[in-house]
């Protein structure tokens, strides 16, 4: 595109100085962002941010006149790419049997939201250990170019990617392991019938749904990074 048709960078515009900006959603602080970057130049530069970021959009919605036939299937009937429709079910196993019929609003609540964060870690992100790694050597040479800025915004993402795999590896590993050895109390308990068995049981129960509430939370606080 002709030069003076495009849009400033950030650093032209003088707001940082890096092109590298980070999405406030993932950033604590209050460091330009993304966000403010698209309002400031869609204000100043109307015309251009037409040219550059609305025109392309509307050629792109007329340029195909059987898109939205094609978008209407894909979405609709190619399994994979329904998303407008949440999948419940669960991998056959003791901690979680969940394949059809009703089930309470509590439990698919809780089923929605992680089945969600193991679709983005192993569907959209190609399994997000992959992605960490390459996020970190980036990390390094930006480092090692005296480029920090660039490898702060790569640490904010690395250390967000790192508590979405937190969740992801308690809800695939530790919730199972943990709900085996609250059942394995219960039986002893079922055998024995001892009060103090009861009590191991009820505790270890007690502190499962505590854990559990407590990741499903955590989970959601998350929401606003998980975009690819």
């Amino acid at each position: 595109m002709l030069k003076f048709l495009r849009l400033p960078t950030p650093i032209e515009l003088g707001k940082a100085k890096t092109n590298y900006l980070p999405f406030s959603a993932l950033s604590d602080n209050k460091d330009y962002s993304w966000e403010d970057y698209d309002k400031e130049v869609k204000e100043k530069y109307p015309v251009k941010y037409f040219i550059n970021e609305t025109l392309p959009n509307i050629l792109r919605a007329t340029k195909h006149p059987f898109s939205c036939v094609y978008r209407y299937i894909k979405y609709n009937f190619i399994p994979g790419c329904r998303y407008h429709i949440l999948d419940l079910r669960q991998p056959e196993g003791e901690c979680d049997c969940y394949r059809w019929g009703y089930s309470d609003v509590r439990e698919r609540m809780l089923y929605a939201v992680f089945n969600l964060i193991v679709f983005f870690v192993e569907k959209e992100n190609d399994h997000l250990h992959g992605k960490i790694s390459y996020l970190e050597k980036s990390i390094l040479s930006s480092k090692e170019n005296d480029n920090l800025d660039e490898a702060g915004i790569l640490q904010v993402q690395v250390d967000f990617y790192r508590e979405v795999m937190v969740i992801y590896d308690w809800w695939m590993y530790t919730r199972k392991f943990n709900y085996s050895q609250s059942r394995s109390l219960f039986e002893v308990w079922m055998e024995t019938k001892d009060k103090s068995d009861l009590d191991k049981y009820t505790k270890s129960h007690d502190d499962f749904e505590k854990e559990e509430q407590e990741m499903f939370m955590k989970a959601c606080s998350l929401r606003e990074g998980l975009w690819t």
